[in-house]
């Protein structure tokens, strides 16, 4: 595994020549975010789908606010999952699809057990928020790629 990590590094750096030219951002730091930005991206999906799932009366507004969400970002969200599917191809050759859908499967459950963690009134109510969730600072994908591509 520390392997494979290394190797994304090392394959960033060969990836992204102008980022690393023009900033101090390392390999291992682009890599990290890059992976924190597709996390959001996927988490803001799994997010709407587990509140239609559990709350079907929510499913017009919300599969609309992640469709107008989408469709905000779809440049920036296409580019940032293929680069991972790449990294992740090279990296993990093979094996990849099978990790990806694994780790889609974990962030689900994990955004499932977030949601209802607080019992199921204030699971209804955030999933009567998701639309503002979506338009908010949480899921402000240009701004999470600013914070975590630019050094402070």
């Amino acid at each position: 595994m520390r392997i494979a990590r290394s190797f994304l590094v090392v394959l960033s750096a060969l990836c992204c020549p102008v980022l690393f030219a023009q900033s101090t951002v390392t390999p291992r730091a682009y890599s990290q975010a890059l992976g924190f930005v597709v996390g959001q991206i996927r988490t803001a999906k799994a997010y709407g789908e587990i509140c239609t799932a559990e709350f079907s009366d929510l499913s017009s507004p919300n599969q609309e606010a992640y469709s107008t969400w989408r469709k905000q970002y779809v440049a920036f969200i296409d580019e940032m999952e293929e680069r991972f599917a790449r990294l992740q191809e090279i990296v993990n050759g093979a094996e990849a699809r099978r990790q990806n859908t694994e780790v889609n499967d974990k962030l689900m459950d994990a955004v499932k057990m977030k949601l209802q963690s607080k019992g199921q009134e204030q699971f209804r109510g955030a999933c009567e928020g998701y639309p503002a969730a979506l338009a908010g600072p949480t899921f402000d994908i240009e701004a999470v790629r600013v914070n975590r591509l630019i050094p402070r």
